[in-house]
């Protein structure tokens, strides 16, 4: 595996998500990034976006309450090449897993039951024995719910919301735009459209991993995914 040969070599890893097939695998690396004294860090990058940290943050601090339902938005914009869905590993392993690892996050604990349903509307993503539109609930111990909503494309823009709500109240994080403004006459209200892709959603997520990635290789701080944190 290359990220053993890595380590083995004396480099530390910076690793797009999943970390290995199977979770024997993925432990086998962090195990062996630990013996040889390197750090390994899996990029998910949700967990380094402002907003999403301080929905996490805030649900965690008690501000909601005994959390109740959790609930992520993720539609792709643009469709995503189909020579890209072909190598992709499919909705779930490409897109579902950011938000599993989120709400698992924000739950500090994995789901004791998982129900999905899905279909494919793209004849080609058909074909590929793949499917485009997903929902996914999840229940957890403490009686919580998690509920994922997924599309492989919305006409809209790239639609990134998540929600957790309690009995105190609710933390929800909202689509980002290139400006807030928005006007309002006789024609009713308009404004500007939200972020078109991944590359501009994230952007500050990106940087802030890589930053962190850097912290923890000088030692600065420790590593906020390790194989515990990936597992959940």
């Amino acid at each position: 595996m290359l990220m053993i040969a890595f380590v083995f070599s004396g480099k530390h890893v910076f690793c797009e998500k999943p970390i290995g097939k199977s979770i024997a695998s993925t432990q086998s690396c962090y195990e062996e990034a630990q013996k040889n004294n390197k750090v390994l860090l899996c990029a998910f990058n949700r967990r380094f976006d402002p907003g999403v940290r301080q929905v996490q943050q805030k649900s965690r601090n008690g501000v909601v309450g005994q959390i109740q339902h959790i609930k992520t938005i993720s539609r792709d914009a643009p469709l995503p090449p189909l020579s890209f869905l072909k190598l992709s590993g499919g909705i779930f392993h490409d897109c579902a897993v950011h938000d599993i690892d989120v709400i698992c996050w924000i739950m500090g604990d994995t789901p004791t039951t998982v129900y999905t349903q899905g279909h494919a509307f793209n004849p080609d993503i058909a074909d590929m024995d793949d499917i485009d539109t997903v929902a996914i609930t999840m229940k957890f111990a403490s009686g919580a719910i998690g509920t994922i909503d997924l599309s492989r494309f919305a006409a809209y823009g790239y639609d990134q919301r998540l929600e957790v709500f309690g009995n105190k109240g609710m933390v929800q994080n909202h689509n980002s735009k290139f400006c807030d403004m928005s006007s309002h006459g006789t024609d009713g209200e308009s404004s500007h459209p939200i972020l078109p892709s991944f590359k501009e959603r994230y952007a500050q997520a990106y940087q802030q991993e890589l930053e962190h990635f850097l912290d923890t290789v000088t030692a600065l701080l420790p590593s906020e995914l390790t194989d515990r944190a990936v597992s959940i």
